[in-house]
Formats: structure tokens, sequence, C-alpha cells
């Protein structure tokens, strides 16, 4: 038994017969009531025990349980002599609590409950914490299982529910709620207590700083008294004293939500009296309903605790405790007028890989809501039938979560059916998709996986216990088969599907013990290097997954497809540092009439002055800087673009404006938009940037991946790649804006990188990078070569 292992487990004995039951275990005592928890052997997932059963005398037995497997494994010693059963147990991923009941010559003699804990998580903190997390964003909506099967759940959820259905429920709920609330008062769960008192000097047990203090300045009550060592202090001091008590939050949350039962059935009970017509039966129905009522609400532990606790307070106590989570169960069922459909509260066994799962789906799902500063979608999970609400979330069945974080939008599907033109179909458990404006669709593939290899073979290799071998292959497999229909690649005949899958995770639920131990393994190099690995992630460790879906969301594109498979980037990566685009300024004295002139009449121009520089004529987008003067936030940014449906050149006087000419006989470029769109501001605040008085040249690549105004100069993918790199050495530099140069296929760069030391780099196109200095010239083919010269050159 390893050491994060219990060394007692959980018995419970109910016996249906008058005949005496002994336990043979330690700390088992035959006096203590069997109904009660007893210690029993721990029984952990995936192991094998073997198990015998033998009646007294030559009666025969047999054994049930809910699963028919398990069941099914008991056998009789021998044919001929029914009453010895053997057989080799095994729970597989099945968690919690497992019923058995007993049965001799066809009479049920008694039930046994154990608990089953799970070996790769740590019970009582991620096991529960996982369950607690799945209730809270699905609203208290039983999740359930019975080994592989999901038993779903239905509510009758509705603003004007009739009173009829709601004493139906309760009628149904009652018997449990009420069981559930007498063992809470047989073994009620304390907290303890400390409340400042008044006592005499003597009965004071613990002398601290304050009660020192108070004797030297002569505080407290009372006469003063001589002390054995020559002090003078007053007879009655104040001081903490620590007890225990009943009125935790659990019992106040019952004792509230027990009012509000008792105040909705006193309701009832009035409309029923008034009703014309009532039935006597039904009104002592009621009435004995609010006596059995008002009979729990006076049990010590309801009694004791105060109110005001909010109904939607949770704890893991509340949904994990024996006694406390039937009651938080059946509360919440009447709550949210919940009917079960195939008997599924009564399980307690939890298919612990289907239960990993779920949570993995629904912590990204919290995650998502976090970064995209959205609520938590439950629309997209629960459905609406005509039965009521239907849980969609389900082994088998596709679910998608949507999300919007500025003009992107996100999708996180469960389940998802990848099938398309391909000859197998593909079904990873969890799918992200990412789509950019005028960028294809990206995605990553990430499978929940509740396996662990922690052979020294493995921990050697990686860098720490990780996911089996075939957990990782099954993602490469996926990226190669899940195709794009929707992005052909360009100039390919005949067309081409393209891969769109860029990343590949498997979760597994290890605890990192180490903060260097994950980030520093090959598991995860080797995903930063090729975009597929795996990630620890436990309810207690969520920070890893956190950290991977934020960069993937607000990952650059030419950054994701700098990795894997860019076939489905490339293409519009080079599609977008090909569109030109004018960073237009608006007239300052008249920047509010400019502004309002260009939304008006869908228009920009610019001077025609030099009608060979060919970039003018090439352009696809104008993008407007607004000043600060127009900004809420205070700040100048472009922040609005438009695509050009057309180019004219017109004499200055034909344009009609709110602001004089200086240029009434010049002839200016009239670029026509589409339509004026907001985009995700670029706000001039770096310090590398520069006030904006002139129209800038940039590219849509530019326009789409600036965060501040100087970011505008990077054009090309190879220069937001060197500028990537620059940061990430920690290498200081600045940028500048270079020779403008034509927009061609094989383009050199805009910007101009100047490093410290005085060296200056610029992209020169299928030449690579020229390194130029007061000394000497050099190219430098990629952006590595570049970084190892310029790293050379400051030591």
């Amino acid at each position: 038994m390893t050491g994060s292992q219990k060394s007692i487990g959980h018995l419970k004995i109910t016996p249906f017969q008058s005949h005496e039951i002994s336990v043979d275990w330690p700390g088992a005592e035959k006096t203590k009531p069997l109904q009660t928890a007893l210690p029993g052997p721990p029984l952990y997932e995936q192991t094998s025990y073997r198990v015998s059963l033998k009646a007294l005398g030559s009666q025969q037995i047999a054994i049930q349980h809910a699963d028919p497997d398990i069941q099914a494994r008991m056998v009789p010693l021998d044919p001929l002599t029914p009453d010895v059963l053997v057989g080799e147990l095994n729970f597989r991923s099945q968690v919690g609590y497992s019923n058995f009941e007993v049965w001799v010559d066809g009479q049920k003699d008694y039930a046994f409950e154990v608990e089953v804990y799970p070996s790769k998580l740590q019970y009582k903190e991620d096991f529960e914490q996982m369950l607690a997390e799945v209730q809270e964003i699905l609203a208290g909506l039983a999740f359930e299982y019975l080994r592989s099967t999901y038993l779903g759940a239905s509510t009758r959820q509705t603003e004007q529910q009739t009173p009829l259905e709601w004493v139906l429920l309760f009628q149904h709920i009652l018997n449990d709620l009420e069981a559930a609330l007498r063992q809470i008062a047989q073994s009620p769960i304390r907290s303890l207590h400390r409340q400042n008192t008044l006592l005499p000097l003597h009965q004071i047990r613990k002398v601290d700083g304050s009660l020192r203090q108070a004797i030297r300045t002569g505080r407290g009550t009372g006469p003063q008294q001589l002390l054995a060592n020559g002090v003078r202090a007053r007879e009655q001091h104040w001081a903490q004293q620590v007890h225990y008590t009943l009125d935790t939050p659990e019992h106040r949350w019952i004792a509230g939500q027990l009012q509000r039962i008792r105040q909705k059935l006193s309701q009832i009970l009035l409309e029923e009296k008034a009703r014309i017509g009532h039935r006597p039966d039904q009104i002592e129905r009621l009435t004995s309903f609010e006596r059995r009522l008002a009979q729990l609400q006076n049990l010590e532990p309801l009694m004791t605790a105060g109110l005001g606790q909010s109904p939607g307070f949770t704890s893991l106590q509340l949904m994990g405790a024996s006694g406390y989570r039937e009651a938080y169960r059946a509360i919440l069922a009447l709550q949210l007028g919940l009917r079960v459909e195939g008997n599924a509260l009564n399980l307690s066994l939890k298919n612990i890989a289907e239960l990993y799962e779920y949570w993995c789906y629904l912590a990204m799902v919290r995650l998502l809501a976090e970064t995209c500063e959205e609520t938590l979608p439950l629309n997209e999970l629960i459905d609406i039938q005509q039965s009521g609400l239907k849980v969609r979330l389900r082994q088998g069945q596709e679910t998608r979560t949507r999300f919007r974080m500025g003009n992107d939008h996100i999708d996180l599907l469960y389940n998802p059916h990848l099938r398309q033109n391909a000859l197998l179909t593909h079904k990873p458990d969890i799918l992200l998709e990412v789509r950019k404006p005028h960028w294809p669709v990206i995605r990553a593939v990430l499978d929940a996986k509740y396996r662990i290899d922690a052979t020294e073979s493995t921990r050697a290799q990686m860098g720490l216990p990780a996911p089996p071998q075939d957990a990782i292959n099954v993602l490469h497999r996926y990226r190669d088969a899940i195709l794009d229909e929707e992005h052909l690649l360009e100039g390919i005949e005949p067309p081409m599907l393209a891969r769109s899958v860029i990343q590949g995770l498997a979760l597994y639920p290890y605890v990192v013990q180490n903060p260097q131990e994950f980030p520093q393994s090959r598991l995860h190099k080797y995903f930063k290097r090729i975009g597929i690995g795996a990630i620890p992630l436990v309810p207690t460790q969520t920070d890893y997954l956190s950290d991977w879906l934020k960069s993937f969301i607000a990952g650059q594109p030419w950054e994701l497809a700098q990795t894997n498979f860019p076939a489905a980037l490339q293409p519009a990566l080079r599609q977008a540092a090909s569109e030109g685009v004018l960073i237009g300024t608006l007239r300052g004295d008249y920047a509010r009439e400019h502004l309002a002139w260009t939304q008006q009449t869908k228009s920009y121009y610019i001077p025609y002055i030099n009608p060979a520089h060919g970039r003018q004529w090439r352009l696809q987008w104008i993008a407007l800087y607004l000043p600060k003067e127009l900004r809420p936030e205070g700040i100048g940014a472009v922040a609005l673009r438009g695509r050009i449906k057309q180019i004219e050149v017109i004499e200055r006087d034909a344009i009609q404006t709110a602001w004089p000419s200086g240029r009434s006989q010049q002839r200016v470029i009239l670029y026509q938009i589409e339509a004026w769109e907001e985009m995700k501001p670029i706000p001039n605040t770096h310090e590398l940037a520069t006030a904006m008085t002139q129209n800038r040249w940039s590219t849509r690549l530019g326009l789409e991946c600036a965060s501040h105004l100087s970011e505008l100069l990077l054009e090309t993918v190879p220069e937001w790649q060197l500028y990537e790199r620059l940061k990430q050495e920690n290498i200081p530099f600045r940028i500048k804006a270079g020779k403008v140069p034509r927009l061609e296929e094989d383009s050199p760069g805009h910007a101009c990188f100047e490093i410290d030391t005085g060296v200056q780099i610029r992209y020169q196109g299928s030449q690579g990078f020229e390194l130029a200095s007061q000394e000497n010239r050099s190219l430098k083919p990629s952006v590595e070569k570049t970084i190892k010269a310029i790293t050379h050159t400051m030591r």
C-alpha cells in the first residue's frame, strides 16, 4: 500500500434479519451501531480483490449488485453446494460508494456498503472538488454513472410551476430528506468557534500578549489583586474561548432551505383550504407534510443554526459528507424540479474515467469564460425539451459551447464527430476551434486520459510521469487525418484539403510536485517544438491548461504556423502580407468633421503626388487613426478599417467637405470603401511608438497582429518572427520606418530593427536578413542565424 493510500476504508452494514452480525476488522467494535460507517478494508480502482462468501450450515447464498458485471463474477465454489460464493472483483475506474445485498435462502439478509477510492487522484481533494465543480457548473443537475452507461436526468423547472407538480415532487423526496436529516442529527459535523468572554483571572488558561498588555495598563474589571509575582491586576479580564458549535454554514443553509420549503408548503395549504370544493384528504396530506417538516426543523443542528446563508452556497462537506450530500441532493432536486429517469439518484458508483472526461471539458468551459470575460453558457449545456430540461453533456453526443473575444469566435466541442470525406470517423474527446477574421479556422484536439505511466523508464525519458505512449500517438493521427473542407489551398490542382488541427494535447491527472518539473520536462519541450504533447490537469492545478488556452486563443497566426502543419495558415499569411493597408490620419483642426464625412461618404482621399509609387494603387484596405480627442479612453488608436472597392483620381474641387482645401487645383486619389468596421484598437501607448501625424503604410498582416502603433511597421511574417525572437532573447532594440517597398510576392520588409550595439537589421525578401553596422554588412538566411549573429556581437 503506497504512502498516499488509506490504511482504513469505509464499511456500512444494514441488517434485515434479527440475528447478530459481527465485523472482524481493526477498529470495528461490535458495540457500534451497524448502520453507521465502520472502519473497513480500503478498496481502490483498477485493483483486483479475491472475495469469498460462506453461509452457515447448508443454506443457499446469493449476492446482488447494481453492476451486473460485478455480480456475475461471484459464482458458487461448487455447483452442488451453493453455500459458498467466490470471485475476483475489480471495480475498474468506478469510484465512490458501492452497495451489495446478501440473500440467504431467497430472503434479503443484510446489505453492506464499501467505498472505492481513486488511485490517481487525491480523494478528499481533487476527486471531491471535481464532483463539486461539475455540480456547480451544471446548477446541480445529477450526473450519475453506472458502468459505461449514462442515465439521464431531466427537470421541470418553470416560472409557473403548478402547486400539484411541486407537491408530487416534494412527496417523492420527503422520505429521503427526512432520513438524511436524521442521520445528520445523529452524527453532526461541528466547527470551532472563538469568542471573547469576560473571565476571572484564575480561569484564563492561555496568557498572550493582549492579556499582558491589559494587566500592564490596568484594564479589566473588578478590584485589583496581588499576583504571585508581585504584579497587581484586576479580578476579571477578556479572553478568547474556543468551543465546538453546530452553527455552521452547512447547517444554516439546510435550515434556510427547510424554512423556504415550509413557507411554500404553507402557502399551498392556505390556497387549498380557500379553494371551493377542496378535498379533506388533500388537506390532511398537506398538513401531515407540514408537521413532518416542523419536526425536522426542531432537530438540534438546525435549531442551533442561524439563518442568512446564501441560497447558492455550496461546499465539499455539503456535497460529500454522509447525510449532508443526500439532504443537499434532495433539496436541490426540489428546487430545480428534478425528475430522475432510470432511478439514477440511487446510484452511488461513479465511473471516474468518464467523470474526469466530463470535468476536463467543464474546466475548459470555465477557463474560457474567464478568459473571454463571459458568463458560463449554461443554455448551451442544458437542452430545453417538451418534457423539461436535459443535460446535453453525455458521452457519444456532440456538445458545442460558443464564446467571443473581440472579433474572434471560439467554439469548444465535446465528442465532436469529424467524418467529413475521410474514410473513418474521428472522435476526439474535445476540440477547440478559433476563427479569426480573414484567417482559416485553427483547431486543437484534446483527449482526457485517466491513465498515467509512472514507470522509471517513462520518468527518465519524459522527466515526469506521463500519459501512455498510445495516448500521444493518437494525437498525431488526429492531426494528420482531420482536414478542413472550408479552406482549400490555392493554386493546386486538383484541390487539396488543408490540415486545420495544429496542436494536440492529452490531459492526464498528475499532480506536479515541483514548479519546474513540468516546464523542464521533455513532454513540455516536445509540445513547444512540434505542437503535440500533454498537460497535467487536476482541480488543484489548472494553471498549465489556463496558460495554454490563453496563448492559443491570443496567439498570432504566424506563431501557430511556425510549428506543426503550416499548410492551412501559410497561404493565409502570404495573402495577408500581400494586402496593402493605408493607415490614414484625420485633419488636426477638423478631426471630428473629417471622421463624420469619411463615415458618411464611405470615402478617403490622399494627394496624388507620385504616380510611379505602385503601393498606392495596390491598396486593399484603409484604416483610420483616431486622435485621443475622439477616443473615449483618451488615447489615440487605429480603430476603424474598411475594404477598398474602387480607386479613382479626381480633382480636389469635386469633393465637398466641411473644411477648406489648400490643394483645390490638385488631383487626389479617392478610395471608395465597402463599409467601415470597428476593429481591435491599436493604441499609441507603447514606449517605442511616436506621435502619428502623417499617413503610414502597412499590410493586413501588420494591421491584424499589431498590439501598439510601432508594430504596424511589421508587414511580413519573417519580420514578426524576428520581432518575437528579439523579445524572447531580451535583446534591446527599437523599430523605425525604413524604405517603403513595393507589394510583391518576395517584397523586402518595411521595418528597420536598430540594436543597441549599433547593428541595423532589415528583411530583404528571399535573401534573408541584412545586418549592417559601421564595419560591415552581411546576410543571414534565417531568423535563428540572425539572432545568433546579434548575440555574438553583444558579447
